[in-house]
């Protein structure tokens, strides 16, 4: 299933990049340039700290981003983990054999360099993103 992925980053939906980043930053960690992705219609910026997890912050644009439901059901919080892929159709066609559903096809990511992405779900383990190498 995951065995060849390597994890990535946890994804933190959040009302403000800005407000969030700054407890982080207080913590030691270096906020990343903000960088809007149309296709998902939020704002992103990654925290990094030596020795931790690799952070990124979701900041939906308006109402109809999906980032902004997760917000208005459960406030700020992690909800997904990333993991980068070699195939990603592969990794998605494994998945699925497993029951995850896919609700993306994949796309090219802005944050990631045009890279493709794609998130899928499984009752058992929440949201996942793949993030194609």
């Amino acid at each position: 299933m995951l065995e060849n992925a390597i994890f990535h980053h946890v994804g933190i939906a959040v009302k403000s990049i800005t407000d969030t980043a700054l407890l982080y930053t207080e913590a030691g960690y270096r906020m990343l340039p903000v960088v809007y992705d149309p296709i998902q219609n939020v704002n992103i910026s990654f925290l990094e700290k030596n020795g931790s997890p690799l952070l990124e912050l979701v900041e939906p644009v308006d109402k109809t981003s999906p980032v902004y439901n997760i917000l208005k059901k459960v406030g700020v919080s992690a909800y997904h983990f990333c993991y980068e892929v070699v195939s990603i159709q592969d990794c998605i066609t494994a998945l699925e054999s497993k029951d995850f559903r896919l609700l993306q096809e994949p796309v090219p990511a802005v944050a990631f360099n045009n890279r493709k992405i794609c998130f899928l779900y499984h009752i058992d383990t929440g949201l996942i993103e793949l993030l194609e190498k």
